[in-house]
């Protein structure tokens, strides 16, 4: 999901960094960075690409969130992020099509701003080599706390709902106007 669930500065941008822990089949550590622009009020664009520790794994994607309901006192921010993923393993590469509903409530405590999220990512994954079509379904929660005035800090966990790559990632974002 990466910080597109935070309420950004309209036109506002963010390079992020991206440590990921998987935990499936490969049972790496990753790197990655992303790209998130604001585009209005309620549509969020991100690009990325992230590697494990073995240099024939990598994933290149993009997505686009939309508010569908705005925050507010009362009111949780409800949007749904469409994605694009290419990914390439030891053996096999995957194009990777889909959707994530979400809904996030930001809070304060103590001073400290939080602003919490949950995901369902489906889509499907096609099996480039056998045109075989792999639904897949994955629940997403993280937390991200503006750390200081352009330094964003993000938990995100991800527990895939078939046998595919649970992770658990630590994002580090840089933001401008």
């Amino acid at each position: 999901m990466g910080i597109s669930t935070h309420p950004l500065k309209i036109h506002s941008q963010a390079f992020t960094a991206e440590m990921l822990g998987h935990m499936g089949h490969s049972r790496e550590i990753g790197m990655g960075m992303r790209y998130t622009r604001d585009l209005d009020y309620f549509k969020r664009f991100d690009v990325a690409v992230s590697a494990g520790e073995n240099s024939q794994s990598y994933l290149i994607g993009a997505g686009l969130e939309v508010e569908v309901l705005s925050e507010d006192i009362e009111t949780p921010r409800m949007g749904i992020k469409g994605f694009y993923q290419y990914q390439k393993e030891l053996f096999a590469n995957y194009s990777h099509l889909g959707i994530a509903p979400n809904v996030s409530k930001g809070f304060s405590l103590e001073g400290m701003e939080f602003f919490p999220f949950i995901a369902l990512p489906v889509g499907m994954k096609i099996d480039n080599a056998s045109d075989e079509f792999i639904y897949s379904a994955a629940l997403s929660a993280g937390v991200s706390v503006p750390v200081m005035r352009d330094i964003l800090v993000n938990l995100e966990l991800n527990r895939d709902l078939g046998a595919s790559s649970d992770y658990i990632g630590l994002l580090i974002s840089w933001m401008w106007n």
